[in-house]
């Protein structure tokens, strides 16, 4: 049977319509919260070969120190500091100030938009009197107040040892002994400029607990509890930064 250019043009319309109409069904998924609720999608699982783009100007010359940004934070500059406002660990003394000892808010926001907060947050002045690697700094400092080390250093041989590192390496690099089979290769969790500055720490837990589209990553609801799968997302974010000595 023959078909006019006018048919094919049509049915190939139509088909990509329908293939797009499914790709947006089978990528809406539905967000879990730290305590197990659902509610509706925000977002579309991203898919694993997203290039991901930071301009330079945004990002912190080495790879932000912790220790330091405890410093930074306690440090008076102009009469405040942020531990004026948010106390020494993290507990505010300001009404409505974020607690930063509570990992809600943090998990909600990408490092990005942590940044800028600081940057340009109420009442703030940080972008003109701390440098831009100071701000990095104070931010994972403030991301580090909420997490337990302890349990990070476990899930390192626990949960991420037993389940992740197959694919993703022992410290999340992507070199994995399964990692050279895969079409695309796994992601390089340790990767902060080009993939971690742009996802929340919610958006990270939602692509363990639904897996990655078109990738080898499958997905751990039923497997893991929402806890672990929290525990596993702090493991992966203390490989993008460098934690305190002690």
């Amino acid at each position: 049977m023959r078909h006019t250019s006018a048919t094919v043009k049509r049915r190939t319309a139509a088909g990509a319509a329908l293939a797009v109409a499914g790709l947006l069904t089978a990528c809406g998924p539905v967000r879990v919260a730290g305590g197990g609720q659902v509610a509706q999608p925000l977002h579309v699982v991203e898919h694993n070969a997203i290039d991901f783009h930071t301009d330079e100007a945004l990002l912190p010359s080495k790879v932000p120190q912790a220790g330091h940004g405890r410093e930074v934070y306690s440090r008076k500059v102009n009469g405040k500091s942020c531990a004026g406002c948010h106390g020494d660990q993290g507990q505010p003394s300001v009404a409505g100030a974020p607690d930063f000892s509570q990992p809600d808010w943090i998990r909600s926001k990408t490092p990005l938009e942590l940044e800028q907060f600081l940057r340009t947050g109420p009442g703030h002045d940080y972008g003109v009197t701390l440098t831009l690697q100071e701000r990095w700094d104070v931010v994972c400092w403030c991301r580090h107040l909420a997490v337990n080390m302890d349990e990070v250093r476990e899930t390192a041989t626990g949960r991420f040892g037993k389940n992740c590192n197959v694919c993703h390496g022992n410290k999340g690099f992507g070199n994995g002994f399964l990692a050279p089979t895969m079409q695309p290769l796994p992601r390089n969790l340790t990767d902060f400029p080009t993939w971690g500055i742009h996802r929340s720490d919610q958006e990270i837990y939602d692509n363990i607990w639904y897996g990655v589209h078109w990738s080898a990553m499958p997905p751990w609801r039923g497997t893991l509890q929402p806890q672990e799968v929290w525990q596993i997302v702090d493991f992966i974010r203390a490989q993008q930064y460098a934690p305190p000595e002690n």
